[in-house]
């Protein structure tokens, strides 16, 4: 498994979110919400141009805070569980992987990533860390599936 590091720009992002704090046990339940997000922003008449999930603040094993995100061209009114607001652009160091499997696969993709900070001697970052969903699981087989992960490295 190869991992680089790089420096990472990423753009402004409108988006419409859902934050969540769960055990990592449900982590699964994200799914909801992101169809929850897809068809609130279909409803509206929004264009979606990208998804990903963001974990914020303190992380662990039994609690995970996350903001599950669908990228728009244009913000649409929040609603309940649902926020509007633009991402402000983020440039960092980061250590980068990708990933290509079924998304249940995901835990032992970060077991490998963290053995290799560690052989690396590198800090974790305060910057969140990222979920980049490059296809769509409903058109995608899942063994085809492809997320780039990027760990913000600390200084």
């Amino acid at each position: 498994m190869e991992f680089q590091v790089l420096t990472k720009t990423i753009p402004e992002t409108p988006v419409m979110m859902i934050s969540r704090t769960l055990p990592y046990a449900r982590v699964q339940e994200i799914s909801q919400d992101f169809d929850a997000l897809f068809g609130y922003i279909l409803q509206k008449g929004g264009e979606i141009t990208g998804s990903f999930l963001r974990y914020v603040g303190e992380c662990t094993m039994e609690s995970m805070n996350m903001e599950i995100c669908i990228a728009v061209k244009t913000l649409l009114p929040p609603s309940g569980d649902i926020q509007a607001l633009t991402l402000p652009a983020l440039k960092a160091t980061m250590a980068q992987g990708m990933y290509k499997g079924p998304y249940t696969g995901l835990n032992a993709f970060y077991e490998k990533m963290d053995a290799w900070f560690k052989a690396q001697g590198l800090p974790y970052g305060e910057a969140p860390m990222w979920e980049i969903y490059l296809n769509n699981p409903a058109e995608t087989p899942e063994e085809e599936l492809l997320t780039e992960i990027l760990f913000p490295i600390g200084t």
